[in-house]
């Protein structure tokens, strides 16, 4: 910024009456990392098995880091050329107009005591 009248700003060197300014500058980027959990519970599981390819089971949308997710759990594929003997489940960002980038981990466990035994 170069300033001709004679007030005072800044660092000046009057020599042959060139002005020199000084400024500093400085700038920042922080990158957090936000911990957060969600336990999804489906009940009657295998009632949901055969209800067809493509149909989900969805969470209520639930916040991790100010954002907000859904889980969506589909027991017989997403896609047809899934295989219907796979699961498939997906975390995604219900929060629009967004961009974030998110590590995740799934854990799926089997409560029923029967088919547990079987194992």
């Amino acid at each position: 910024m170069r300033n001709n009248n004679n007030s005072s700003q800044g660092s000046r060197s009057n020599n042959n009456n060139m002005s020199i300014l000084s400024s500093r500058t400085s700038s920042r980027s922080v990158t957090e990392t936000v911990n957060g959990s969600h336990k999804f519970v489906i009940k009657g599981y295998s009632l949901a098995k055969g209800m067809g390819v493509g149909k989900h089971i969805a969470s209520e949308t639930f916040t991790v880091g100010g954002y907000q997710w859904a889980i969506y759990f589909y027991p017989d594929g997403k896609n047809p050329e899934d295989n219907s003997a796979y699961v498939s489940v997906f975390i995604a960002l219900a929060s629009e107009g967004t961009d974030v980038r998110a590590l995740f981990e799934l854990t799926l466990l089997d409560q029923s005591p029967n088919e547990a035994a079987c194992g």
